[in-house]
């Protein structure tokens, strides 16, 4: 089967065009020229296992486009994977054939260029896999030591675009869990600063024990509250409340004349969840009346679609630097 043709007019296209091809053309065109060839003093290159033979037109076709460029003196070449054939009309009307087998590789190029396509490969690929494996090694290397108790411990974000969000997130994890092992260190600190005092009260004598008892149940029914609200939060479910009915219920009737209270003389409605909305209330309302000295205020205005609760009282208030602390679970200011 033939895969490509070519013809003395066209330069570029002439890839066999060798050296050797250079030499042996004009011994060819001679040949074609003269009125008698002489095919055994043609030089052979055994080498090459070169031939020359002559065809007659009528055994050997040819497409018609190749056999009018061969009348018009054309040289035409006949590339096979294996052979290359040269052809040329002769004076007498036969075409002389020149053939002749391609160089091919000895098997040290064969071997020698697969080794350097697969070593440039294998250097692609580290080029591309070093950055990515040196910043694993030391995101193993962070989340070992985080494990080990160093909660600063945080990566340093790349430039490499796949390991950016994983470098990020391990930060963000990082941050939340540091964040609450301090919250459980504060919890436990205020947990240990409550019970100290029903302790102490413990061994005062069985009357007093009594009321420690109760002090110790709601403290324990507070932070299980506290507990149950920090998994629960965001599966609550917002209901339309009535506002006043909800204050006399959770917040008025429990502190009764310690408490002064303000409301709109028109019913007023939030959305929220009940439980969590009177616990929050009832708790700043409790520490209000316990750390004022005579007065405590609750105040409640409607402006639009919004309902604002103030409490106040003459308490000393807090410390400008500690503001901050008090939204905290269990903080102490």
């Amino acid at each position: 089967m033939i895969d490509q043709v070519y013809t003395s007019d066209v330069v570029e296209a002439q890839p066999i065009a060798n050296d050797e091809i250079e030499l042996v053309l004009p011994i060819l065109r001679a040949m074609a020229a003269s009125a008698k060839i002489d095919l055994k003093g043609f030089p052979q290159i055994n080498t090459r296992n070169t031939s020359v033979v002559i065809r007659q037109q009528d055994t050997y076709p040819l497409p018609a486009q190749l056999s009018q460029q061969l009348q018009q003196g054309e040289v035409i070449y006949l590339e096979t994977q294996e052979q290359v054939m040269v052809h040329l009309l002769t004076r007498g009307g036969a075409i002389l054939v020149y053939q002749y087998d391609k160089h091919r590789l000895t098997d040290d190029q064969s071997l020698g260029l697969t080794l350097s396509f697969y070593g440039l490969l294998i250097i692609v690929m580290i080029a591309f896999l070093a950055p990515f494996i040196c910043r694993l090694v030391k995101l193993r290397q962070a989340a070992n030591r985080f494990g080990e108790g160093q909660l600063d411990i945080r990566l340093k974000v790349g430039r490499l675009w796949y390991l950016c969000d994983i470098e990020l997130s391990f930060n963000q994890m990082a941050d939340k869990i540091n964040v609450l092992m301090d919250d459980v260190k504060l919890l436990a600190g205020g947990l240990s600063h409550e019970l100290r005092t029903p302790l102490a009260c413990v061994r005062m004598g069985l009357d007093t024990l009594v009321e420690t008892d109760d002090e110790v149940e709601r403290l324990l029914l507070h932070m299980l509250d506290f507990a149950r609200l920090q998994h629960s939060l965001d599966e609550a479910m917002p209901v339309t409340i009535d506002g006043q009915k909800m204050l006399y219920n959770y917040v008025i009737d429990k502190f009764d004349d310690a408490l002064e209270v303000q409301l709109p003389n028109t019913a007023f409605y939030i959305k929220a969840e009940q439980s969590y909305l009177s616990m929050a209330l009832s708790n700043i309302v409790e520490n209000a009346v316990k750390y004022g000295h005579s007065r405590c205020l609750l105040k409640v205005v409607v402006d639009k679609e919004y309902v604002i609760f103030t409490i106040s009282d003459d308490g000393d208030g807090i410390n400008v630097q500690q503001r901050e602390a008090i939204f905290k679970l269990k903080s102490r200011t």
